[in-house]
């Protein structure tokens, strides 16, 4: 009843923030709906950085009124891709109701985090032929330009110093791993002839990532690669990168992306679960008048590992009218632990996101709304994730 009263009372603008935010904030202000509130719940909190600021991702569009009001609030615009009405900024977590108000922005949700698909040790020159190529067909890369988006180029200086990397025409750089340099060795093993760029993602969000997108492509890249997953991008419909991507490809970009390595059905290191929403046979809890029954009539899905469990459902971006949460309780079943519920009231994004731990219970609950088909996933990297899953990335 107590979550019911407060996601019922939010305000217009409360409803485009992120239940994180606005939980932090009704609690700074001695809100009686959300002081009532379990305490344990919604344990990870905002990520608050200096002087209460906040690093998010606004849905909108990024009118040059909104970036005034940005800075005059004291905030910073990190990254904005107005066509594809995203931008990443830093703000004062105070100051997000007065933004989140603007006719012109969606939703205001913590910034996607961006994870590299590294690995220590490569061998693709060699277990791609590449050798054989370049002596039997003479391929050397020459006349073609590669793009490279990953984090940055630390390091770029030393490797250039060793003569294991040419020239590169670097667009933008973000310190960060410096697993750009080791892409960019990667791609000149295999085609030593071939010209190199390079643009960051770094943690600019998905805006930067458009924005490097669209730079290497204004730049004359014949291909480009990169090894940056976003959290959050819905496995349903182009997102922001995607967009991005298929532009790139119109424009006639050969585009290749890393899949990452986050196992299989197979091998029982499933990280996703997806089928169509199924009211539970037993009932709902508190406010929700079903949740859903996973196999073996179980009303939650045991996390295997610790991490972010982020649901999505089938409907349209920008669009979602049916309002689904995510419940973490302990392993008793008995105790609420965090929880994700945005409101998803017709202009919203069908997406929710919540911190795990091994061991704790995953429910899915059905807000308001119809079944709808669903996905599940705790991105884990070859290592059991979920006690329920099924193939899909």
């Amino acid at each position: 009843a107590l979550l019911r009263e407060e996601k019922l009372s939010r305000t217009p603008a409360q409803k485009k923030m992120a239940s994180v935010y606005v939980t932090h904030l009704r609690k700074e202000r001695g809100d009686s709906k959300a002081q009532a509130l379990p305490a344990g719940a919604s344990r990870a909190g905002p990520k608050l950085g200096r002087d209460g600021i906040v690093r998010v991702d606004i849905k909108g569009d990024i009118t040059d009124q909104l970036i005034v009001l940005i800075n005059d609030s004291g905030g910073l615009v990190v990254s904005a891709a107005p066509k594809y009405r995203i931008m990443t900024a830093e703000l004062p977590i105070d100051a997000l109701e007065a933004i989140a108000a603007r006719d012109e922005v969606r939703s205001i949700m913590p910034v996607a985090k961006g994870i590299t698909q590294k690995s220590s040790v490569s061998e693709g020159d060699v277990a791609h032929s590449a050798p054989s190529a370049r002596s039997f067909y003479g391929a050397t890369g020459a006349g073609v330009k590669v793009g490279v988006i990953s984090d940055s180029v630390d390091y770029l200086a030393e490797v250039q110093a060793t003569g294991d990397l040419p020239f590169v025409d670097v667009l933008s750089n973000i310190s960060g791993s410096g697993e750009g340099t080791a892409m960019l060795e990667i791609v000149h093993d295999l085609a030593p002839d071939a010209d190199l760029l390079f643009a960051t993602a770094g943690n600019a969000g998905p805006a930067g990532m458009a924005n490097a997108i669209q730079a290497l492509t204004q730049a004359g890249a014949d291909i480009i690669v990169d090894d940056i997953f976003w959290l959050g991008e819905s496995p349903f419909q182009d997102d922001v990168v995607a967009q991005a991507a298929e532009d790139a490809i119109s424009a006639g970009v050969k585009y290749f992306t890393s899949a990452g390595n986050y196992g299989n059905l197979n091998d029982t290191t499933a990280s996703v679960y997806e089928g169509d929403y199924l009211p539970s046979s037993f009932g709902g809890i508190g406010e929700y008048s079903d949740i859903h029954q996973f196999p073996g009539s179980s009303t939650s899905n045991v996390a295997l590992s610790d991490g972010f469990v982020f649901l999505f459902w089938s409907d349209a971006l920008g669009q979602a009218s049916n309002d689904y949460d995510l419940l973490v309780y302990d392993a008793s079943g008995e105790n609420l632990m965090d929880w994700s519920r945005n409101v998803q009231d017709g202009d919203d994004d069908p997406f929710e996101v919540v911190q795990v731990l091994a061991g704790e219970q995953i429910v899915v609950a059905r807000y308001s709304g119809v079944p709808r088909f669903f996905h599940l996933s705790l991105p884990a990297r070859n290592q059991p994730a979920l006690t329920w899953a099924t193939g899909g990335f």
